[in-house]
């Protein structure tokens, strides 16, 4: 069984420069079942985001107790985790997507506080950001036994970014 890091930064890179209140994808595939797709949250001013384990089962929790036949569990006895984590920048249409999938279950679902005003505020930034790429960076210390991640550089504006492995 493959355990979920305690936690992993996440630096976002708008054109090579740091890129603050971007929203950060995280998706944790499974051995069985769907895998999950966690929005971690916004990177602050210097394009950084930390990630913590207990945001990620929390998300996941929720993701799985409102669909409990498409996810398998995470972790514990039939923690059902690879290894594999994904991690990109939303992009604006995304962000979109993100924002009508809140709208459509904000009322049987639990959503972090800021949600919306974080995706909105995320959609502002990109928008005024205007960047020709966004390059996404991750550093774990100390690194978690089996886990690896893809971190995606996405041109903007994309809704399926080409994903790139780094160590």
């Amino acid at each position: 069984m493959t355990v979920l890091p305690n936690q992993f930064t996440v630096t976002c890179r708008a054109d090579g420069t740091p890129a603050g209140g971007v929203p950060v994808g995280v998706t944790l595939h499974m051995t069985r079942r769907n895998p999950y797709f966690v929005i971690a949250g916004v990177t602050n001013t210097n394009g950084q985001l930390v990630v913590t384990r207990d945001a990620l089962v929390r998300e996941a929790t929720a993701t799985r107790d409102l669909f409990p036949a498409d996810y398998a569990q995470v972790e514990g006895a039939d923690g059902q985790f690879t290894g594999r984590i994904e991690v990109a920048a939303l992009t604006v249409p995304e962000i979109e997507a993100a924002l009508r999938a809140y709208d459509l279950y904000q009322a049987v679902s639990k959503y972090p506080a800021n949600f919306r005003s974080d995706l909105e505020a995320g959609r502002r930034a990109l928008t005024a950001l205007d960047p020709k790429r966004v390059d996404v960076a991750v550093w774990q210390d100390p690194p978690a036994a089996g886990v690896s991640f893809d971190a995606a550089s996405v041109p903007h504006p994309v809704t399926s970014p080409a994903f790139a492995t780094i160590g």
